[in-house]
């Protein structure tokens, strides 16, 4: 899912929680990643002209939770927001702000309007015993074309990926373990190995990488 995953623990087999836990990460990779051309998620943006695709189990139980989360907030969680990412080009951004040099323009207000028609997580739909299809938006809007939507799990497979390496962990004898998938997304379960409570550091954005606003 392009970044890094972190396991601290205690109790139980050490290297075999961490072995099985590896599979389960690299098993949703497989499945979520839009960093894979072969994933299910990039299958399904690819797919979107024809009639679907049938996706596995978990990946289905993920894009019912996530249409859900869409639902209840009225779209603050949107799992189409690829369209939105890709028109702000957030890592050349950062990229720039790293090296000093002049920021890449904000795109336009009919760039962004014309991703915004593209991000409607209405265009993602159940079709079938776990078949999915994503509809097609407007052609354009004010000469400028829309994109294509693009589904992006970005926002839940993290921590449905920390959630399930915590439970897996539990499962095969650790009695305290905290995982953290991407530093946004952290699971934990009992304590520390001197009984003290996990903690988790929240970063100050306005400092450097290491900079702690609060715990």
């Amino acid at each position: 899912m392009g970044t890094r995953v972190d396991i601290i623990g205690w109790g139980g087999d050490g290297m075999a929680i961490v072995n099985a836990i590896v599979e389960v990460v690299a098993r949703h990779e497989d499945l979520w990643s839009v960093f894979r051309v072969s994933s299910e998620v990039s299958r399904l943006n690819a797919a979107m002209a024809g009639p679907g695709l049938v996706v596995s189990e978990e990946t289905d139980r993920l894009l019912r939770d996530a249409l859900a989360l869409a639902e209840v907030t009225g779209g603050t969680f949107n799992p189409l927001i690829g369209p939105l990412v890709a028109a702000w080009d957030t890592k050349a951004m950062r990229a720039a702000y790293v090296a000093g040099v002049p920021l890449p323009p904000a795109p336009s207000e009919r760039v962004v309007e014309a991703a915004l028609r593209a991000s409607s997580w209405g265009l993602l739909s159940s079709v079938g015993e776990r078949r999915w299809a994503m509809g097609a938006p407007a052609e354009s809007v004010g000469g400028v074309d829309v994109p294509s939507p693009r589904l992006d799990l970005g926002g839940i497979a993290k921590g449905y990926t920390a959630d399930a390496c915590r439970d897996l962990a539990v499962a095969l004898g650790a009695r305290g373990v905290l995982v953290s998938v991407g530093t946004s997304s952290v699971s934990v379960f009992g304590t520390r190995a001197d009984g003290s409570s996990w903690r988790a550091g929240l970063r100050d954005p306005h400092g450097g990488p290491t900079s702690v606003a609060g715990v």
